[in-house]
């Protein structure tokens, strides 16, 4: 890689050499915005300057650094930074030593941005291994790495980090939670069929003791709960606000309160941590151990965050601590618009406004234009997400047609909905479209259900979204059995492996629960 780094050591270095008469406080942002410009614009804002009416040294200055531009800019640099816009390319080419924040509206290519900052901070002379990329999905955990794999070469992308928060919690916990008080590397990970199993035992016994209460004391406790809430419902309730950061006895809702004193006490007891706690203990890890902290800063020297509205303040407070605020070398990308995860205590635009918090050297960079939709979907888009008064400012356009109009129907039923889905698959059909050019999108399971139904009953042929196979009952359990043989006091493990394996009938199961508690 050419020694050209982009960084601050060079803007520090023309700010040494301007002279006097031109040094203000706006001289260092508009030097660092040169270090974001192609060759191309730097090309022509030295022909500008050749024929500008300003003093003698502001001309022989501002001459020497775009003359070092053009000049030192190397050619690996073109290659990934020429087919970007403006804006792209200023939040690509940002000096790599200091905070950035990308706003990054939809379709506006943010992937490749990603990708191409992570080829400028290796042109840097970064070392691939020093690269940490964070997401919140497998899905786009695969999606980035084959991105980067086909922009750097197969060999540089292994070398890279590309990881989920919860994966690069898990694999500091398995490090270093050792070094924690009480703490061991040999948890069971408590997620799914095990979670609800807890909550729903904590349920019973919480419906219990709230019965053997004396009437008048049931009728004067206080209870902002009189009906206990279904298992799927307090479990939801539950991880929302532990990922917010909250704790048991700060609950008004006094069964919520039981449910989470029962669920924590028995993942002490099996020694398990789920997905909430991982990220939890991974932070009081780099916080607490000063060995894991040094190790981990000097191991990750660069962070990227992508789709960073769907952090909660657990996942915040372990970046904060992974990449302190100076010399701050992350990079957050996201989009308010698009937050996805606040049932599971994403933040949205709040989350923006604490990186900006936690970061407040950062540059920021919007990028606005869409390349994927329509001009009116862009347009109606923009329309709808404007109406939150809380979000960050954007502008979204596209140079892209106008298309079709948006059709906006209502209907006075269920039924009334899926019929009319019906008639419009047939039409479009009828019309010569494939049917596998056709999706349905929906909210709720229920209303996925009575599609498919109606579907169905219209004998229209229709694919849907396969389950997880790690979460088909019978891998549960084969997982389940194997982890009982490796943590023989996992009984929660072993209940779950009978049940799928031996079909327990529905009714044995709370026998079966309370044989393995007691054994």
């Amino acid at each position: 890689p050419s020694p050209w780094t982009m960084s601050n050591a060079v803007v520090e270095g023309w700010l040494q050499r301007a002279p006097p008469s031109i040094r203000d406080a706006s001289l260092r942002a508009q030097l660092e915005h040169v270090v974001t410009q192609s060759r191309e614009a730097c090309v022509d804002a030295l022909r500008k300057l050749e024929n500008a009416q300003e003093e003698l040294a502001f001309c022989a200055f501002w001459q020497s650094v775009l003359q070092e531009r053009i000049e030192a800019l190397p050619s690996e640099l073109s290659s990934y930074a020429r087919s970007l816009n403006e804006q792209q390319r200023r939040a690509a080419l940002a000096p790599i030593d200091a905070p950035l924040l990308v706003l990054a509206g939809a379709g506006s290519g943010k992937t490749g941005v990603m990708a191409a900052r992570v080829q400028h901070i290796l042109a840097s002379g970064v070392p691939p291994a020093s690269v940490l990329a964070l997401t919140f999905t497998r899905a786009a955990e695969t999606a980035i790495r084959e991105r980067l794999t086909a922009s750097v070469g197969v060999r540089v992308a292994k070398a890279l980090r590309v990881a989920t928060f919860h994966s690069l919690a898990l694999s500091i916990c398995r490090e270093f939670a050792a070094a924690l008080e009480g703490g061991t590397a040999d948890f069971a990970l408590v997620t799914g069929a095990q979670q609800v199993r807890l909550v729903t035992r904590a349920l019973v016994e919480y419906r219990i003791a709230r019965a053997a209460r004396p009437s008048s004391s049931s009728s004067s406790s206080g209870s902002s709960s009189p009906d206990a809430p279904d298992a799927s419902r307090a479990l939801r309730a539950l991880l929302h606000a532990k990922a917010r950061g909250g704790r048991a006895e700060g609950v008004a809702d006094e069964a919520l309160r039981f449910v989470w004193d029962k669920y924590d006490a028995w993942q002490r007891e099996r020694n398990g941590l789920d997905m909430v706690d991982l990220v939890r203990v991974a932070a009081e890890v780099v916080r607490t151990v000063p060995a894991a902290r040094g190790q981990l800063r000097q191991r990750h020297s660069h962070i990227l965050v992508d789709e960073f509205q769907d952090t909660n303040p657990l996942q915040m407070a372990l970046l904060a601590l992974l990449a302190p605020a100076e010399p701050g070398r992350v990079t957050a990308v996201g989009d308010d618009d698009q937050c996805i995860y606040a049932f599971q205590g994403a933040q949205g635009a709040a989350a923006l406004r604490a990186f900006l918090a936690a970061f407040p050297r950062a540059e920021r960079v919007t990028l606005e234009q869409n390349y994927r939709s329509s001009g009116t979907l862009v347009a109606a888009a923009a329309a709808v997400a404007a109406c939150n008064r809380r979000r960050c400012a954007k502008r979204a356009f596209t140079s892209n047609g106008a298309g079709e109009k948006v059709q906006l129907v209502e209907c006075t039923s269920v039924r009334g909905e899926t019929e009319h889905v019906v008639r419009t698959v047939r039409s479009l059909v009828a019309a010569g479209s494939p049917l596998a050019s056709i999706a349905i999108l929906y909210r709720k399971q229920r209303c996925g259900a009575e599609m498919q139904a109606a579907l169905l009953a219209a004998s229209v042929p229709f694919n849907t979204r396969r389950s997880n196979f790690w979460r088909s009952r019978h891998v549960q359990g084969v997982v389940g059995l194997l982890a009982f043989l490796l943590r023989p006091h996992d009984d929660a493990a072993f209940v779950a492996a009978i049940e799928v394996l031996h079909e327990t009938p529905p009714s044995s199961r709370a026998s079966a629960s309370t044989s393995a508690s007691t054994a």
